[in-house]
């Protein structure tokens, strides 16, 4: 189990943490998200990333670098549209990701609760207004199919907690996502 000890204020590229990668595995949070960042970049076609669970993106963009997500909270570019995103490695894709359109649009100064809970076969995500927690927990919930579960090669490894994670990029190249604007 991870969990802060302490407040804190989450910094680019800084991990808070580990945890071991098992077959099942959950998270829950509240959040409130506080409108785009365009950090580092202005590109209208990027992910804004919240936090992953996963290695670091100084190896490498690939399973082993900042592709890997057990899991990841993101909001979908603004192409896109303002939803909510999780994204949990499967043997198949390192980044597979299910947008939340079904929920509707996350909203600016809203206080969310949110559960992710994956096993080798499933993902499940609820999401309810905090204000309204426990009591009618979740508005909503989603399933969404593994497709082949966590790779044997990560069972077991030790990820590290990133709150806006670090990326693999060399100098020169587009950025991956940008930093979630979230509390």
């Amino acid at each position: 189990i991870w969990r802060s000890t302490s407040d804190f204020i989450p910094e680019y590229g800084q991990a808070f943490g580990n945890i071991t990668i098992r077959p099942y595995m959950s998270a829950e949070f509240d959040f409130i998200w506080w409108g785009r960042t365009y950090d580092p970049s202005n590109a209208t076609n990027l992910h804004e990333n919240f936090f992953r669970v996963g290695f670091s993106g100084d190896i490498g963009a690939a399973c082993s670098g900042h592709a890997s997500r057990y899991p990841s909270f993101w909001i979908t570019p603004v192409d896109t549209g303002d939803y909510m995103r999780v994204s949990v490695s499967e043997t198949s894709s390192c980044s597979v990701g299910q947008p939340m359109q079904d929920y509707g649009t996350v909203s600016v100064g809203v206080e969310y609760h949110v559960k992710i809970y994956y096993n080798q076969t499933t993902v499940l995500v609820g999401v309810g207004l905090t204000q309204n927690f426990p009591s009618d927990f979740p508005e909503w919930w989603q399933g969404y199919d593994r497709d082949g579960g966590t790779a044997d090669q990560w069972l077991g490894s030790l990820a590290q907690v990133w709150w806006m994670s670090n990326q693999y990029r060399l100098t020169g190249e587009p950025w991956y996502f940008n930093r979630g604007n979230g509390t």
